[in-house]
This record gives C-alpha cells, structure tokens and sequence, in this order.
C-alpha cells in the first residue's frame, strides 16, 4: 500500500479529491432534492384538507397523529427490550395498556416506564413486576382485562 502512495503524483491527489467532493456534493443535492418532494407532498396535503373545509389547528393534528404513535411505540419498545428478564405476560400487558390508552396517556406511559427502566442498574423480575403495576396505576388494568376478555370472546365465538 505504501509503495502504491509513494508512485502517486500531485495530479492523483487532487483527482481523488476531487472525486470525494463531487461525490459529497451529489449525495447533498439528492438529499435536498428528496426534502424538498416531501415538503411539497406535506403542502398539498395541507392545502388540499383545507379546501375540504378542516380549520388549520384540525390539519396540523391530522398531518401530526401518524408520526406521534409511532415515535411512541419506540421509545417504549426501547425501554422494555431493556426488561428481557421481565415475564412475557408482564411484556404483554405493558403493551395492551399502551395499545388502548389515548395519545396523551401513551406519552405518560412511555415517560413513566422510561424513567423507572433509566434509575436500574441490573433488571430482576421484581423490577419488571414494579414497572407493571405502575404501568396499572397509571392505565388501570381494566385494558389489560378487555384484552383478555377479547381473546376469550374470540376462541369461544
């Protein structure tokens, strides 16, 4: 690999310069380029809601719900990844308890069970067991006892 180097002239150099630079410069354009298409997209979307008569505060929380979620569900799947040695019924009903709780209650959620997995330094399976019943606390557990009673529903219909 040296002896390559030591044959390059100061014509290499800067032709391999400037190949990298290029190079960086069209990654930029197309990234800008892409930016701009989905801001266009977001504008007509926009636009085209408001002439079907929705009030701009109606738009902005409809173009917003779909992204909320699922940065939610993230952050939450984040936190319990960290509680493998929680029980999988505990997992679930983690879960069920995020899945029926509306959007402001997801984001309490998320925060609540984030801050608890945060302050461990090694998970047990009582810390997962505290975690849930905070996560009862918080949604009570009737969401837990729907998906349950669901899943009975289901199997005897």
């Amino acid at each position: 690999m040296s002896v390559l180097l030591a044959d390059w002239q100061p014509f290499h150099t800067i032709a391999l310069t400037g190949v990298v630079g290029l190079s960086i410069v069209v990654i930029c354009l197309i990234e800008a380029w892409q930016q701009s298409k989905k801001v266009q997209a977001d504008g007509a979307l926009k636009r085209e809601l408001l002439d079907r008569g929705l009030s701009a505060a109606d738009v902005e929380r409809l173009v917003q719900l779909p992204k909320e979620p699922a940065r939610l569900a993230h952050k939450l799947g984040r936190s319990l990844a960290y509680l493998g040695t929680a029980p999988p019924s505990q997992m679930e009903e983690i879960l069920t308890a995020f899945r029926d709780a509306d959007l402001a209650t997801r984001q309490t959620l998320v925060r609540l069970v984030e801050g608890m997995v945060n302050e461990l330094d090694e998970v047990t399976e009582n810390d997962a067991a505290r975690i849930v019943a905070a996560v009862r606390g918080l949604c009570g557990s009737r969401s837990a006892e729907s998906g349950r009673r669901s899943e009975l529903v289901q199997d005897i219909g």
